[in-house]
């Protein structure tokens, strides 16, 4: 090891920081490590002739799945929500201008 720390002369909050400094750095080497380890996984697989999704298949990103509708605007159906994320222009002012429940635009 390089550097010597002497953590009984640190306070906590000097902790808490080499602390976060430590776990950063270990995402770091560890980001790196897998990338090192594909490279290398990637010049194996060439040398029989596959790529190494052919191996492996394609990467293991799951696609977005779309949410279903959860409300309707009463007077337009074609403005609708999920539930999820910011809340429309038209969903807030019939919730808190006009007073309307949220549970009275659920779609049934």
């Amino acid at each position: 090891m390089a550097n010597t720390i002497n953590l009984d002369k640190l306070n906590k909050d000097d902790l808490l920081a080499l602390a976060k400094q430590v776990e950063g750095q270990l995402k770091v080497v560890e980001t790196r490590r897998q990338k090192d380890a594909k490279a290398e996984a990637e010049k194996v697989a060439q040398k029989y002739g596959f790529s190494l999704s052919d191996l492996v298949g394609p990467s293991a990103k799951s696609p977005k799945t779309k949410r279903l509708d959860k409300y309707r605007h009463p007077d337009d159906p074609t403005q609708t929500w999920s539930g999820h994320g910011r809340r429309p222009k038209w969903f807030l002012k019939l919730t808190e201008e006009k007073g309307i429940n949220a549970d009275d635009l659920i779609i049934k």
